[in-house]
């Protein structure tokens, strides 16, 4: 299976899990998923005949809700930096994508936010993170995927493939993790935009990206045919998303509101034995194996000899 056809999967997977109400699990990264679906026999079972007949029309390259290129890859046009403006015919110029790469740039490490409240580790209780944007224009894209839960979902499957805090979490993206990423969706045909986010921490859509969305979707709509309205978008609403950030991250510790809002998604992640107490059990494990290789050993030497004596006694 090839990579377009494992994302093809993955992504069409995870809409027929949520149209059934199946858990989805955001942080999982595109590779893990995909590798997953293939040792599992029973995915199929997901797919109706009318969803394979479309996964397997889709062509890899091609940006769907099924399919999207990841900021490495040169189809994406990002200059190096977490931005993909894909297709033939890119909706920014070379200068444009440089300009954003390097505001963005700038904007992350002068914007940093205040990360380890979830590890709650004591040597390093908090400290300063940069907070990472990732920006993706979506060209032709349909109006029947454009609702916020699709958009939301969408998000953070591209987010947990980008990895864009990869310097700091490391591969695989790991279950608890402070949430430093959200992608900024732009649909220039369609003047819409949205931003998708793993958690309300520091900004999603209902915190804080109201305005953001508000400010890239006015860039989109009032730019009328410009041929740099793409970019006046998505630098709007980069500079909307780090100036929320830094007023509330300026505001000092968590209010009441984002204490609730992290302590709700710590108490719906599920609990995992300490890693200590896993290598105890293991030990364990390994002691009890050792013995009852012994103890069998030992039957195997003892228990003919004995039975030879009491045969051959009077």
């Amino acid at each position: 299976m090839t990579a377009g056809a494992r994302r093809s999967a993955l992504a069409l997977g995870l809409l027929v899990a949520a149209s059934q109400g199946r858990a989805l699990q955001p942080r999982m990264g595109l590779r893990q998923a995909a590798s997953k679906i293939e040792s599992n026999a029973t995915y199929a079972s997901l797919l109706d005949t009318d969803a394979q007949q479309r996964l397997s029309q889709v062509a890899p390259g091609v940006v769907s809700m099924m399919n999207y290129p990841s900021w490495r890859s040169p189809e994406c046009h990002g200059e190096g930096g977490f931005i993909c403006d894909p297709g033939a015919t890119p909706y920014m110029n070379s200068s444009e994508r440089v300009s954003l790469m390097r505001s963005v740039w700038t904007l992350r490490e002068n914007n940093l936010v205040q990360c380890g409240r979830l590890l709650d580790d004591r040597v390093d209780h908090r400290h300063l993170q940069p907070f990472y944007l990732g920006i993706a224009v979506l060209p032709e894209w349909p109006a029947s995927a454009s609702g916020p839960d699709s958009l939301e979902h969408y998000g953070q499957m591209v987010s947990a493939d980008w990895n864009m805090n990869q310097r700091y979490v490391g591969t695989p993206v790991p279950r608890l993790t402070c949430p430093t990423s959200a992608m900024l969706f732009l649909m220039p045909e369609t003047g819409q935009a949205y931003l998708s986010s793993d958690s309300c921490e520091f900004i999603c859509a209902s915190r804080g990206g109201e305005e953001v969305v508000r400010q890239a979707r006015a860039a989109l709509r009032n730019g009328g045919a410009s041929s740099s309205k793409v970019y006046t978008a998505a630098l709007a609403g980069a500079e909307q998303v780090y100036a929320f950030l830094s007023t509330s991250q300026a505001a000092g510790p968590l209010s009441t509101n984002r204490q609730q809002v992290v302590e709700q998604e710590v108490a719906q992640k599920p609990l995992y034995l300490s890693e200590a107490l896993q290598r105890s059990l293991f030990a364990l494990a390994i002691l009890a194996l050792v013995g009852s290789l012994v103890l069998g050993l030992a039957v195997i030497l003892v228990v003919p000899s004995r039975a030879q004596k009491f045969v051959s006694s009077p």
